[in-house]
Order: structure tokens, then C-alpha cells, then sequence
């Protein structure tokens, strides 16, 4: 029983050390390009980061206010998977949605 416990901690260790690499990956990716991406580059970093882990359900990136694009408050791009299939959605880029997420990570 005892190691049995500790295998299962070793495995859910190894899967979380796994998919702390991806919001990691992305931070120095966005950081170094910002505002110089595309939303067709950013969604190709979401989904190779995505396609690196087959346990990630979906891969996201907000920017602050104004700070993707000068003209445009919010941005932010998510891709997750569907049915095996990596779907990408722009459904969060107002400010009722940001609040939420700002609240659910504080």
C-alpha cells in the first residue's frame, strides 16, 4: 500500500512539474516579442505549447490593458482541446471576463 502511495505521488508530481514548464515556456516567449506578435504567431506558440503535453486541457495568455496592442484594451487568446482537436478562441477580451480571471488567481 505504502508504495503504491508513493508511485502515485511521484506521477502526479512528474505531470504537474510537466505543466508548470508551459506557463513558464510562454512568459519568456511573449516576453522577448510582445506587442511584435501577430495573432496568428501567438496562437502558434498556444498550440505548439499545447501539443507538448497531451494531459493540458488548454493553454492561455492575457495581456495587460493596452499592452498587446495600443489600440486595443484587452487581448487575450486560448486554445484547449475538444474532442482531439485543438480549438482557439478570442471569448475572453472584455473586461467582465478579465475581472474573473483576476479574481479566480488572486
Amino acid at each position: 500500500m505504502e508504495y503504491q502511495l508513493s508511485s502515485n505521488i511521484r506521477s502526479i508530481q512528474l505531470i504537474l512539474k510537466a505543466h508548470s514548464k508551459i506557463p513558464e515556456s510562454m512568459a519568456r516567449t511573449i516576453e522577448n516579442v510582445g506587442m511584435n506578435l501577430s495573432k496568428d504567431n501567438i496562437f502558434s506558440i498556444i498550440e505548439g505549447l499545447l501539443s507538448t503535453n497531451p494531459d493540458t486541457f488548454g493553454v492561455g495568455v492575457w495581456y495587460e490593458p493596452y499592452q498587446y496592442k495600443g489600440y486595443l484594451k484587452y487581448y487575450g487568446s486560448y486554445a484547449y482541446r475538444n474532442n482531439g482537436q485543438i480549438m482557439y478562441s478570442e471569448d475572453y477580451n472584455t473586461l467582465a471576463i478579465s475581472l474573473s480571471i483576476c479574481r479566480t488567481v488572486i
